[in-house]
């Protein structure tokens, strides 16, 4: 059962850093295109 909340955890935090990577960017590509 722990093994499994673990699992859960880290599937999350992988999900919230690839979306967060997504973000970061995404919002990098606005700025550049605002820039140009």
């Amino acid at each position: 059962m722990r093994q499994l909340i673990k699992l859960f955890a880290y599937y999350i935090s992988v999900q919230y850093f690839v979306s967060s990577e997504f973000l970061l960017f995404c919002s990098s590509i606005i700025i550049y295109s605002f820039e140009v």
